[in-house]
């Protein structure tokens, strides 16, 4: 599921060349853009299906956007529980001046269409009316027509509207401008979309997560039981207070804590109609998963001989804040994803600096150890 991806189509009447330039845009990413696009689907950035519109700017007049893909299983294709139909909800969706104030623009919809069928079931020609001076967006004559949806964006806001899902797969969530002219300012939009799946608020390809996490929360748990016992009960204290001893430690206890926190977070965002930046849980698990990293680094790191020049001190913290900075900027991008579009040069950006930073700490780690290898020899060839 990818989240804040915005194409423009304009709206041209004398063709429909528009329609499928929204498509085009995704077939048409350089590979780096589609790597990232398809990872983003399986990374843990994903939570409840809802699209909160914060005071979001609307498109420019005759113009097409796309904003959010939300993963849909029918009641007939649910992996889980199978307590309702999958519904799509409008939540008091409206619209505001860049004031605050009210306008009176009428000509602003959002939509929510199955992506496979974006080809039937747009028509530039056909699909701006006018029903009694406010828009009326129309889809095409298709069979799928009975899962695509358009809610009108006005001031005051439209009666929320509850709509039935029954093809599974992506649906894309778009926001029309028909105004045949652009707006003296800008105009902003207010409210929610929200799916629920059979089983609850989940993404469909975000239900197993909980089980996953969780398993690997109960495998960090035994695994701290048993190192601890093992450094109280079979390890000389002495021994017991080396740097790699509290480092396994550390690494342990912020692995139970990002995967303890992973699976509460998924288990909540299944229940409640939560988005990332509503919830804590998130934030503790994607700080622990950083912190882990770091141990991991510093574990190695303190298996070479330690150098107490301050040079080589300074290097070692200047790593671990290089590693740390890059992985933060990685995720605060990650977070922002469904409250903002990122620009795919910022993922670029991100991800070849937590390269570059991962490579700086792999050749220092790899230092330190050759350098106690090093030493093992010297000492053997002494004997």
């Amino acid at each position: 599921q990818v989240h804040a991806i915005v194409a423009q189509a304009v709206l041209v009447q004398d063709s429909g060349r528009w329609i499928s330039r929204l498509r085009r845009a995704f077939a048409s990413m350089p590979l780096p853009t589609a790597v990232f696009f398809f990872a983003a689907c399986a990374m843990a950035t994903v939570w409840a299906e809802v699209r909160h519109f914060n005071g979001e700017v609307v498109p420019k007049s005759g113009s097409l956007e796309g904003l959010y893909i939300f993963y849909v299983h029918s009641y007939e294709d649910s992996p889980g529980p199978k307590a309702a139909q999958s519904r799509l909800t409008f939540k008091d969706i409206r619209l505001r001046g860049e004031d605050g104030g009210p306008t009176k623009s009428a000509w602003v919809a959002v939509g929510v269409l199955p992506w496979s069928e974006f080809d039937n079931l747009m028509d530039g020609k056909t699909l701006c009316g006018e029903s009694d001076g406010k828009v009326a967006l129309q889809f095409k004559q298709h069979s799928s027509k009975q899962n695509a949806h358009w809610h009108r964006v006005t001031f005051p806001a439209e009666e929320d509207a509850s709509y039935v899902l029954k093809q599974s797969g992506p649906y894309l969530l778009v926001v029309a401008n028909c105004a045949p002219e652009a707006s003296a300012s800008k105009l902003l939009m207010y409210g929610s979309v929200v799916v629920k799946n059979p089983y609850g608020y989940s993404a469909g390809n975000e239900l197993f997560k909980s089980w996953v996490y969780g398993w690997a929360a109960l495998g960090y748990v035994a695994a701290l039981l048993g190192w601890v016992a093992k450094l109280f009960l079979f390890t000389p204290k002495d021994v017991a207070k080396r740097d790699y001893h509290s480092a396994a430690t550390f690494i342990l206890i912020m692995g139970v804590l990002e995967c303890a926190s992973y699976a509460a977070f998924y288990i909540e965002a299944n229940k409640m109609e939560v988005s990332r930046e509503d919830s804590l849980l998130l934030v503790l698990a994607q700080v622990s998963g950083i912190a882990k990293v770091v141990y991991f680094i510093a574990f190695f790191r303190a298996l070479a001989p330690q150098s107490t020049s301050r040079i080589q001190q300074a290097i070692h913290i200047a790593v671990l804040l290089l590693y740390t900075t890059a992985a933060t900027i990685k995720v605060t991008l990650q977070a922002s994803r469904q409250s903002m579009s990122i620009d795919a040069s910022a993922w670029i950006f991100s991800i070849i600096f937590v390269a570059f930073a991962g490579v700086v700490a792999l050749v220092f780690v790899m230092r330190g150890l050759a350098r106690m290898m090093q030493r093992c020899r010297e000492a053997s060839d002494d004997k």
